[in-house]
C-alpha cells in the first residue's frame, strides 16, 4: 500500500532545509525575508520507478520490482531554490537548477538521487 505524502510535514521540512541553506550560503539568497513573503510551490505526482529503492535509488541493493511513489516537488520562489521529496523524506535539494531539471518537471519523471546528483 503506498504512503501518501504529508503535505504539511514536507513544507516544514523544506523551510527548515532553505533556512540552513541561507545561513550556510548568504551570499547565495536574493530575498533575505524569503520566509515572510511565503514563497514556497509544491507539486505532487505519482511516479513509477524500475525498483523498490524508487528516487532514492543510489548504486545500493534494491529490490527488481515496478514501484510507484509520490514524488513532491518544492519551489521557494524568492530564491529559486528547489526540493525533491520521495513520499515524505528529502531525496535531494536543487539550487538553480537548469533546464534538465525543467524539464524533468515539466515530463513528471525526476531523476534519481543518485543520478540528480550529477545532472542538476
Amino acid at each position: 500500500m503506498r504512503e501518501y505524502p504529508n503535505m504539511m510535514l514536507i513544507e516544514y521540512k523544506f523551510r527548515d532545509i532553505c533556512r540552513m541553506f541561507a545561513k550556510d550560503n548568504p551570499e547565495k539568497i536574493r530575498d533575505k525575508d524569503w520566509e515572510k513573503h511565503h514563497g514556497i510551490e509544491m507539486e505532487v505526482f505519482l511516479q513509477v520507478f524500475p525498483d523498490t529503492a524508487t528516487i532514492f535509488e543510489n548504486g545500493g541493493m534494491s529490490g527488481q520490482a515496478f514501484t510507484k511513489e509520490y514524488i513532491t516537488v518544492c519551489h521557494e520562489t524568492c530564491n529559486d531554490l528547489w526540493g525533491v521529496f520521495g513520499t515524505n523524506s528529502l531525496a535531494y535539494f536543487v539550487y538553480e537548477a537548469d533546464e534538465e531539471f525543467y524539464e524533468d518537471l515539466r515530463n513528471r519523471s525526476m531523476k534519481t538521487k543518485k543520478d540528480a546528483l550529477s545532472a542538476y
